[in-house]
């Protein structure tokens, strides 16, 4: 099934009235271009750039996120929520999408918490990859050689 993937699924909120950054990445592990839009309910607490767009079959996006609390102190919960949709082949991506006309059965919604400083769950896009590499990397010969294939790998997987 098309899908985009997005890490982390949880942002801390500041804790104090200083703006904070952080990012959230849309991966495209299908093999049709899917557009996406980002929503909030934290009007005025969130900034979302890019807030729309299109990711590409295999393409990783980072959006940045820019939370604060606001002057009056509300430093409750909120969420953001991505919308996506899988375009066909026939589809021109630089047309606007009418997402409010949009079939239930087809627009995907993933909800993203913002909520007080805890754990965030930043699990990594590309864990089956390094769990992988590193059992293919105790059968080497030479230890030199496995912790240098692994540093490239660990490398390649944070960037």
């Amino acid at each position: 099934m098309s899908n985009l993937l997005i890490s982390p699924t949880t942002l801390p909120l500041p804790t104090t009235t200083t703006p904070s950054t952080e990012y959230i990445q849309i991966y495209n592990d299908c093999q049709f271009f899917i557009a996406f839009i980002i929503k909030t309910n934290g009007m005025g607490r969130c900034r979302v750039r890019p807030n729309h767009g299109v990711v590409r079959p295999g393409q990783t996006l980072n959006i940045e996120v820019g939370l604060r609390i606001n002057a009056g102190g509300d430093d409750s919960p909120f969420k953001v929520m991505v919308q996506s949709i899988v375009l066909d082949d026939g589809d021109d991506i630089s047309e606007d999408i009418q997402w409010e006309y949009a079939s239930p059965d087809v627009l995907k919604k993933q909800i993203i918490e913002v909520k007080k400083d805890q754990p965030s769950s930043t699990s990594s896009l590309n864990t089956s990859s390094s769990s992988s590499s590193s059992s293919s990397s105790s059968s080497s010969s030479s230890s030199s050689s496995s912790s240098s294939s692994s540093s490239s790998s660990s490398s390649s997987s944070s960037s």
